[in-house]
């Protein structure tokens, strides 16, 4: 009766461990303390995560990441670019040690913990894409009209004014696209369009910097502003702060 008894204790103490696992979950995964950002040029990516449980004092003592290429891979575990394996640690912000990423490609993500009360379920997967990670990657040239073409402009020491300039290429799409990715900067400020749609409710991009020295990009995500057939890119040029 006594042995009995310990196997029916073990048995209620592994179900209860379990239930508390199962309260236990993997929440705010990020990428550079982003949600599935586009365009990050880091080679080694910083990932990050809390925990959101019911059940008091708990602590993480490990981790496990998986990444791949692709959304079905991850799914089956197979391909994979990250297996970090069962990782003994209490942190939260890891930094990348897989396989060398690829430019302007997409990747997809999870994480779960162990912890004092058990493993958590995976959490739902994350994904962000990759910009420009080598100079030799980047092939486009400026454009624009660096010319007072514009009744009013002036360029004098004590009164600067210079016009909008309006640029924009036709192009052709295939019937056939899985993604579209508008990497795009400006001396100044500058608005794209897609199609007649903004690209984005971003304002005043890119960031300021020292042009002289530094120019940011910004990634887009354009595949729903793509259509079969006939497209059109438009932008407008502001100086802003650049003249």
């Amino acid at each position: 009766m006594k042995k009995k008894f310990q196997i029916l204790f073990l048995f209620l103490f592994v179900g209860c461990s379990l239930c508390m696992a199962k309260k236990i979950s993997v929440v705010y995964p990020r990428v550079e303390m982003q949600e599935n950002p586009l365009g990050i040029d880091l080679k080694n990516p910083h990932f990050s995560w809390q925990l959101a449980s019911d059940v008091k004092d708990v602590k993480q003592i490990g981790y496990e990441i998986q990444l791949a290429a692709d959304l079905r891979d991850l799914k089956r575990g197979d391909n994979l670019i990250w297996e970090s394996g069962l990782v003994q640690s209490d942190k939260m912000q890891i930094e990348y040690e897989g396989l060398p990423m690829q430019s302007c490609e997409e990747y997809y993500w999870r994480v779960r913990v162990q912890t004092n009360h058990g493993m958590s379920s995976w959490s739902a997967i994350q994904r962000f894409s990759t910009g420009m990670l080598h100079a030799e990657d980047w092939h486009a040239k400026w454009i624009g009209e660096n010319a007072m073409s514009n009744s009013g402009e002036s360029q004098t020491e004590l009164h600067t004014r210079l016009a909008a300039r309006y640029l924009r290429k036709d192009f052709q799409a295939s019937s056939h696209i899985d993604r579209a990715t508008l990497y795009i900067s400006g001396l100044g400020y500058y608005q794209a369009f897609l199609n007649g749609k903004s690209v984005s409710e971003d304002l005043l991009t890119p960031s300021i910097t020292f042009y002289s020295e530094t120019v940011y990009y910004n990634t887009y995500d354009v595949t729903d502003l793509l259509q079969e057939g006939d497209n059109a890119l438009g932008v407008i040029l502001g100086n802003g702060r650049y003249f």
